[in-house]
Parts: C-alpha cells; sequence; structure tokens
C-alpha cells in the first residue's frame, strides 16, 4: 500500500483553515438570542411535584 501524500490533503487543510473563522461564535450575541428567546416563549403552569 502506498503513503498517502501530503499533498493530497492540503485543499482539505487549506478549506478548513478557511471555515474556521466562521463558526467560531460570539458569546455575547448568543446569550441575548437566547434570552430573547426565553422572554419570547410562553410559560405555562407550573409542575405539582406533590400531588
Amino acid at each position: 500500500m502506498k503513503p498517502y501524500p501530503v499533498e493530497a490533503s492540503l485543499p482539505l487543510l487549506l478549506l478548513f483553515l478557511l471555515i474556521l473563522p466562521l463558526s467560531i461564535a460570539d458569546l455575547s450575541s448568543d446569550k441575548t438570542a437566547l434570552l430573547n428567546f426565553a422572554a419570547s416563549v410562553p410559560q405555562g403552569r407550573k409542575l405539582n411535584w406533590r400531588s
């Protein structure tokens, strides 16, 4: 079996390095979006765990 050439994986590595900065999340905007979502969802009745 021939060894896998490094040159064949170079395009994949470059693609990964180009996409990586796009996938890093901004935590403050995620927190704001989650709080806005939680505030917009109607809260139902509380569960009665004692019955």
